[in-house]
Parts: structure tokens; sequence; C-alpha cells
């Protein structure tokens, strides 16, 4: 469907950064209902279906009436009426396989209308459930997906950061069919962290507070390893060297100069040459 389609390409877009393959995303189950816009011919005769089953109350449809209704509203994307008649489906279903297929298909639904956090509710619902299902790594790869949607910016708290994290380790401790996707999501995620705590150190920095500064750096030394954020010597360089030139501090000024010169990446020490001291905090 376009619309996930729109969703899949912006996870890639706000990935490159952080990634060099690419991730190959599941389809949602509810895509096997989905018809070409340009089918006039079969949108139409849907449409007319719908205007039939439509007259009748959800809650007076058989199985077989709502799985139908679910399948037309889908095709057509009227999914309010969509998720009503699958919550309708799983109360009188007696048929197992029905009710799970129908909790990932109000999961894709919600995923689809953009709504983030119900949808990972959702997935986790069904994980919890069914753990041992055919469609579990499907769901965790998708509640994964949502609540990824929902990460704060670097400057609110990052709860519900640590929280992806968290639930991307639990899941590559097997080998999980979508590990790479999950890998590069979780990457992300530590440089959301980082960022974090980078704005904290450097709040510290601008304010004179040096010992809360020096005390960030520690925390963001113990946090990070180059296995969560490859980079991450150089980053603390970068933060050393701020700091030390924020402190007048020229002897461990020179001494990081002398480390980051052998970082062919790093601007700090071009950055800091060309501006005066005292406004050296500002270019970070």
């Amino acid at each position: 469907m376009k619309t996930y389609t729109i969703h899949c390409l912006l996870l890639l877009l706000c990935m490159q950064s952080i990634a060099t393959t690419t991730p190959t995303h599941p389809q949602a189950l509810i895509t096997k209902h989905a018809i070409e816009k340009t089918d006039k011919q079969k949108r139409h005769d849907l449409k007319k279906r719908y205007s039939t089953l439509s007259h009748k109350l959800i809650k007076g449809m058989s199985e077989e009436e709502l799985r139908e209704f679910v399948t037309i509203c889908v095709a057509l994307e009227y999914y309010e009426e969509a998720l009503k008649a699958l919550e309708q489906l799983i109360a009188i279903t007696k048929n197992m396989l029905i009710a799970k297929e129908a909790r990932i298909e109000i999961a894709d639904i919600y995923f689809e209308k953009g709504e983030w956090k119900t949808a990972g509710e959702k997935y986790n619902e069904f994980i919890g459930l069914y753990p041992a299902d055919k469609y579990i790594d499907y769901a965790q790869y998708k509640s994964i997906i949502s609540f990824y949607y929902c990460l704060p910016t670097h400057d609110r708290d990052q709860k519900t950061t640590q929280e992806v994290i968290e639930k991307a380790n639990e899941l590559l401790k097997k080998d999980h069919p979508f590990k790479d996707d999950i890998m590069q999501i979780r990457k992300y995620c530590y440089r959301k962290l980082y960022e974090h705590n980078a704005d904290i150190f450097n709040h510290y920095v601008k304010k004179g507070s040096y010992a809360a500064a020096e005390k960030r750096l520690d925390v963001i030394k113990k946090e990070f390893s180059t296995a969560a954020i490859e980079d991450i010597q150089l980053l603390t360089l970068e933060l050393e060297y701020k700091l030390a030139c924020a402190q007048r501090d020229t002897g461990k000024k020179t001494l990081l100069e002398q480390t980051l010169a052998g970082f062919p990446n790093s601007q700090a020490v071009k950055l800091a040459s060309a501006q005066p001291v005292k406004s050296y905090v500002e270019f970070f």
C-alpha cells in the first residue's frame, strides 16, 4: 500500500547515515487485500458489495460476512470500519487461526494509519498472547519499528529510545530473520542517546559548569562502546578537546590536538584554530 511504502522509505532515509546495507521490510499482512487505485472496475465492484453489506449492523454479521467486510474495507482503505469488524470477528470466532490473524491485521491497520504507539501496543499484545506463533518474528519486528517511529527528539527524555534498544538487544539474542534491520535501528537509537548526552555536556560547558561536564563525559565513555557507536572514540576526544579549550587548559589541549591529528575526519582542531578561544564552544 502507498502509505506503508512511504513510511518504509522514510525509515530507510533516517538510517542511511548509520547503515551500509539496505533493509528489506516485510509487507503488512493487510496488503493481501489491497487493490490498485487504477483498477476502477474492481473498486466499483467492491464499493457496490460494501454498500450491500454495510446496511447490516456489524454485530449482526456472520463470521463469513465479517471476513468479507474486512477484506473490502481494507481494500477501500475504510480503516475505522475494518477495525470494528475485526474486533467483532475476534469476539465471535471459535477458530484460533482466524482470531490470531485478525489481531495482526488490527495492528497493521493502526501502523498503516500512522498511529505508531497503538500499533506497537497491538503487536506486543499479539506477542504476549501467541509467543510461539508463526507470525511472532513479524510481530516483533513491526513492534520495534512502531516504537522507532515514536522516538523523541534527542533534546527530550529518552526513555522510549532506551526501551527500543533493550527490545532490540533481546531480539538479537537469537538469529532473528530481520536482524539486519533491527541492528540498524539499534545503532540509530544509540546515536540518539549519545546526542542527548552530548547536549547535556554542551549545556554544562556553556554555563561554565566544568565539573558537571566532566561527569557527563564520564557517563558517555562508560555507556557507549565502539560496538554501539563506531566513531565513539573520536566523538569523546572532541568533547574532551572542547572542554580543555573552554577551561583554557593549554597542556591538555596540545595533547588532544596531537591525538586528534590521527583522525582525518575530525573537525575539532580546525574549527578551534580558526576561532578565538572565548568563542570556541559556540562552534560545536
